[in-house]
């Protein structure tokens, strides 16, 4: 009876390991795309790479301690790259390793090649990444041209002491995309930011001229300003900028 139960437990890394590749899936197709399409691809390309390396690693040799670590290296890798959306795959993941390691009862490596396989899930992650920080710098270049500002104005009014300021513009899509953020960014004469702004964002835009107006109201003059689109919620990266100087004018008493 013992021997049966033994059997039985033998079969529980398989069964977590597949879990966790389709919980990795899964998370990444729930994923917001805020964190960026890289990011959750890759998710899923680790989740299935590394959890089916894991997998077959566990089933097909007795390198437990191996096999054990590429499921938590699996895990950890996901968390990194969509965090708190792959909490669950992390948890997964984790577990899995350490009840490989702990049912296996072997904490050596007798085939010393097997420790490039977690290792190869860390080359894969960057090489990855690379692939797809080249492909989203081609892919802004191209954003830009299908993105243009018409009808800009940028008044600033002395109001004793205080000033009233606004910019306002028509944003020209000529494609559809998932998201776009508009910041302005407001300067004082010395070049220093004073203020920053956020009129607009929105998701599943469809060509069009879209109407912005930013506005700003303090003790600091505003000079110019920067007009900042963005493409992904979570980057500091522009993939389209524009510059204007305020025209200066004084309320009337």
């Amino acid at each position: 009876m013992e021997s049966n139960n033994e059997d039985k437990l033998k079969y529980l890394p398989l069964v977590l390991g597949i879990l966790g590749v389709f919980l990795g899936l899964v998370e990444g197709l729930n994923c917001p795309v805020l964190f960026g399409w890289e990011n959750i691809i890759t998710e899923m390309v680790i989740s299935v790479v590394g959890g089916l390396a894991a997998v077959i690693l566990y089933w097909k040799t007795d390198e437990t301690l191996v096999s054990g670590i590429q499921f938590m290296v699996t895990g950890i890798l996901m968390f990194a790259l969509i965090q708190n959306m792959a909490t669950y795959g992390l948890i997964l993941f984790v577990l899995t390793g350490l009840i490989t390691i702990f049912l296996g009862g072997n904490f050596s490596v007798s085939d010393k090649r097997l420790i490039g396989i977690p290792a190869g899930t860390f080359i894969l992650l960057i090489i990855i990444l690379l692939i797809a920080g080249f492909a989203s710098s081609m892919y802004e270049d191209n954003l830009s041209n299908e993105i243009s500002i018409s009808n800009l104005n940028a008044q600033c009014e002395d109001s004793f002491g205080y000033y009233n300021s606004n910019v306002t513009y028509d944003l020209n899509v000529n494609t559809s995309m998932d998201y776009i953020q508009a910041d302005v960014i407001y300067y004082d004469q010395d070049g220093k930011i004073i203020s920053t702004d956020t009129p607009w964002s929105q998701y599943n835009i469809n060509p069009g001229v879209y109407k912005i107006k930013s506005t700003y109201f303090d003790t600091f003059k505003p000079v110019k300003a920067e007009i900042s689109l963005k493409n992904d919620y979570d980057s500091n990266e522009s993939f389209y900028t524009q510059n204007v100087t305020f025209t200066q004018t004084q309320a009337s008493i």
